[in-house]
């Protein structure tokens, strides 16, 4: 962690001086690779709860990863390992791009994140507008906070989409950051959404500050919002 000046409980955006971060990780033998991430972490053990096979003909269950990625090995692993977890991927393939991806160095309790941002930023309203019919076939419809920052347009449109259709918006809180510089953004959304969910830290920060205790801090969140029934799932570990 020392040797790449990144620091436990943040988040570290790559650099020229922190990239080489990954190939220290990559390069070991026992490195495998899993779908990570809130949104690829919901859909996998949702995929497992559900005991969902995108290969099986008759599946009562259809859970999709909509996105995108570059067109690299990083592609693939991401496709694979989707599949192998019971997601359908639908990923648009954005040439001559490096696919995201976030490197976590985890001690003990501590974590930090190591985000490199590249083809994920640029799903195109096309993509999805084409696969309009797929996308809308759904029950449920999860917005991942970071997400709203270079797509809130975009998020918003699929939103009430979903709505118009009496399903289901979900919201996943990003970290604290995202939300002190893009609150509006996330307000809005979270204004539209029938469950929201976060961590402790993210939660203050939509309050506008910590209640007495948890429960005054949810109430601080929905005085926040449009009066609308809606779950709030707060993660405080």
């Amino acid at each position: 962690i020392q040797k790449f000046g990144l620091k436990w409980g943040e988040t570290v955006f790559a650099t020229p001086e922190n990239i080489t971060y990954f190939n220290e990780i990559e390069n070991r033998p026992e490195v495998t690779h899993t779908p990570g991430g809130s949104v690829q972490n919901t859909l996998r053990v949702a995929a497992w709860c559900l005991n969902s096979d995108p290969n099986a003909k008759n599946n009562n269950y259809k859970l999709t990863m909509l996105g995108s990625v570059g067109n690299d090995i990083n592609k693939d692993r991401v496709i694979n390992s989707l599949k192998a977890n019971g997601v359908n991927p639908l990923l648009q393939i954005i040439p001559n791009m490096k696919t995201s991806r976030c490197a976590v160095g985890i001690y003990k309790k501590e974590r930090c994140l190591l985000p490199e941002i590249n083809a994920s930023n640029f799903l195109s309203e096309d993509f999805v507008s084409q696969d309009g019919q797929e996308i809308l076939s759904h029950d449920a419809l999860i917005i991942e906070g970071y997400f709203l920052k270079e797509k809130f347009e975009l998020c918003k449109k699929m939103c009430l989409e979903f709505i118009k259709l009496k399903k289901l918006v979900i919201l996943t809180l990003c970290d604290s950051s995202m939300i002190e510089f893009h609150k509006e953004k996330i307000i809005d959304i979270a204004n539209l959404a029938d469950m929201i969910v976060g961590n402790f830290p993210a939660a203050e920060i939509l309050a506008d500050g910590r209640g007495k205790n948890m429960k005054e801090t949810f109430e601080k969140i929905h005085k926040k919002l449009i009066n609308k029934e809606r779950m709030l799932v707060i993660t405080a570990g």
